[in-house]
């Protein structure tokens, strides 16, 4: 009897056996199914991993945000300041981007998802994010494709795996690198300007209702419309940002001065400088003899973001701004 039972119970330890095996295989060729419903940057957002570089890497650009003293930087900017409300994006959706569902990926898939690798500039590639810690190993690497039903999620997959997966989030991934860069240089509206002075050339007001004015020896000579202006001031993008170090000002022989005043007593300082091809600007912030506390702490805060920087603005702003007269 004995026996019969070792028999039988040696029998159902082998299928057992067999049953788990082949339980672990279907779940490593269905595509690490028990991933769904984790969190897909797991690593990146232990509390013990301490994150070096971002590589973003899409068909038309790389961005490399590196991590010094809490600021983000791109590398591909010389190590300019990464846009805050991207960075901060960013980090949202590794903390709480998870995996919703799979399926096994095809060439027909890859491509019509855009999930191609950019590394190897594939046909229909999508966006890779990889994140390295500070002994430059890789904590988490995905690859992004096309959003899902109302931006919701993203069809997304991990290189060294063979499935497509559904992850949640709203990924905010510009088209190029220039949006990488912290924007804008300026935002002004007209209603916040007291004063605008081009070259020695000098328009104010006393109210934000006036209009804008030309003096000579204190009398009004000449109404001045600004709307010109304004639409280049509401949001003074950059294209490219260098190095106070590594920009040679010798290369660009035209100059303009510009200053714009507030109401609050901040002052804009823009120098301009262009060839017979490219425009940048140096920005630099002071403020009135009599300034609001709020003015001197923005000057204070944000002054970091402009000195010693110069930033290269689109042809079409860099014309207007050079050839406009008050």
């Amino acid at each position: 009897m004995y026996p019969r039972l070792i028999k039988s119970a040696a029998v159902l330890a082998a299928v057992s056996l067999c049953a788990a095996a082949a339980s672990l295989y279907w779940v490593y060729r269905s595509g690490h199914a028990h991933l769904i419903g984790s969190l897909v940057f797991a690593e990146t957002v232990r509390p013990e991993s301490k994150i070096k570089e971002i590589v973003i890497r899409s068909p038309e650009y790389t961005a490399t945000l590196e991590n010094d003293n809490d600021f983000w930087h791109i590398r591909e900017a010389d190590n300019y300041y990464a846009n805050f409300d991207l960075v901060r994006s960013l980090f949202k959706n590794f903390r709480e981007t998870r995996f919703i569902r799979k399926q096994t990926a095809t060439p027909q898939l890859l491509s019509e998802l855009d999930l191609g690798n950019p590394y190897r500039s594939d046909a229909h590639a999508g966006t890779s994010i990889s994140i390295l810690d500070e002994q430059g190993r890789e904590l988490n690497h995905l690859i992004l494709g096309k959003a899902g039903a109302e931006n919701q999620t993203r069809f997304a997959r991990i290189p060294s795996l063979p499935d497509i997966f559904t992850v949640s989030g709203q990924y905010t991934l510009p088209a190029e690198l220039s949006s990488w860069i912290q924007q804008p240089l300026m935002s002004l509206e007209l209603k916040d300007l007291q004063a605008v002075q081009i070259d020695g050339e000098k328009v104010s007001r006393k109210a934000p209702a006036q209009a804008f004015i030309i003096f000579e020896n204190n009398h009004p000579q000449k109404l001045v419309r600004l709307e010109v202006l304004e639409r280049q001031l509401s949001y003074l993008g950059s294209e490219a940002v260098m190095s106070a170090q590594n920009f040679d000002d010798t290369r660009y022989p035209r100059r303009r001065q510009m200053a714009f005043t507030t109401f609050d007593g901040l002052i804009y300082n823009l120098e301009l400088y262009a060839d017979n091809q490219d425009y940048w600007a140096k920005l630099t912030l002071s403020a009135t003899p009599l300034p609001t506390t709020e003015t001197n702490d923005y000057i204070r805060n944000s002054a970091f973001l402009y000195d010693g920087w110069f930033f290269k603005l689109s042809a079409e702003t860099g014309r207007t701004l050079f050839q406009y007269k008050l």
